[in-house]
């Protein structure tokens, strides 16, 4: 049996840094966006070893790769003996703050879980999830959630189906994870106090209300301004293309995916604007997409898992 399971890009609506932990990580407190950009994973479960093939673009395969790697965890956790041959259409750019490999590592958890009968359930599926990942687990509920601790940890906000329609551009590389935090200064903030369901009551109320508000100039990101000194002709570029209109430019994540966000003039000028710089530079990437909300992203999920119920029936 073959099925084919879309694998959706984030975007974070705000991103707060709150300085280095004891265990050398970041503690953080974010607003995870699922977007209709997506990649498509293709598995093959007639098969007894397992396999991964990669298109589109120049990614490394085998246990460097997510998907790999999540798919060698579920069978250890699980027992499972069986393998799958795995095909992964990439279209989301690598190294944009996008999400890209942590989403295909929680849609390959979900899928796999499902086809190999596994029986896993969600709280199990999540441990793993953040064992692979920092924010592999918010794309097992998709939506907008609320990172926090590393971005692992996950609160749904209730509500919130309101879609935006979003531009985003890969200005032709990536920003490795490990430079952005490596460029982050908080002088005097070593040990944080760590965050609690209820000191995020304030940040789930004011989730609610910016996205249902349509506002984007609340939208924030701590790493931009470290990021943006550390390349100036990406900011320049950030700058140049943010002078469009009335609307926000910020980085994704830690970069170097840049959302617009706006109204649809805002939007349509950034977009003249990038016809006219992919003509000079064919790296430049640029995407015209919707956010999704929850209810969107699961039934998505569940029609491809019913369509790969109703086939390995017939």
């Amino acid at each position: 049996m073959k099925i084919r399971v879309p694998s959706y890009a984030k975007i974070n609506w705000f991103l707060d840094i709150h300085g280095k932990r004891p265990d050398g990580f970041h503690e953080l407190l974010t607003l995870f966006q699922t977007v209709n950009l997506c990649d498509y994973l293709v598995f093959e479960t007639e098969s007894d070893v397992l396999q991964l093939e990669i298109e589109g673009r120049d990614l490394p395969g085998g246990r460097e790769n997510l998907v790999y790697r999540a798919a060698e965890m579920l069978q250890h956790r699980t027992g499972c003996c069986k393998g799958a041959n795995i095909v992964l259409h990439k279209r989301i750019p690598a190294g944009g703050g996008l999400g890209g490999g942590s989403s295909n590592a929680a849609i390959t958890l979900l899928v796999l879980n499902y086809l190999w009968n596994c029986g896993l359930g969600i709280e199990d599926l999540s441990e793993m999830a953040a064992e692979l990942g920092s924010d592999v687990p918010c794309f097992l509920v998709g939506g907008p959630c609320i990172g926090w601790g590393r971005g692992e940890k996950i609160i749904v906000p209730e509500g919130l189906e309101t879609e935006r329609e979003l531009i985003l551009i890969y200005p032709g590389f990536g920003v490795a994870t490990a430079v952005a935090y490596s460029l982050l200064d908080k002088p005097g903030v070593e040990s944080p106090a760590e965050l609690t369901t209820e000191s995020l009551r304030h940040t789930i109320r004011r989730s609610e209300e910016i996205i249902e508000a349509g506002n984007y100039s609340w939208m924030s990101n701590d790493f931009e301004v470290p990021v943006f000194n550390h390349y100036p002709d990406y900011r320049a570029l950030a700058e140049g293309i943010g002078q469009a209109g009335s609307g926000r430019l910020m980085m994704s994540g830690s970069g170097s995916v840049l959302i617009g966000a706006g109204d649809p003039s805002f939007l349509d000028t950034i977009t003249e604007s990038l016809k006219i710089l992919k003509k000079q530079s064919r790296e430049i990437e640029f995407y015209r997409c919707r956010t999704i909300s929850r209810s969107s992203y699961k039934r998505q999920l569940e029609k491809f898992l019913r369509y790969a119920e109703t086939a390995s029936r017939s």
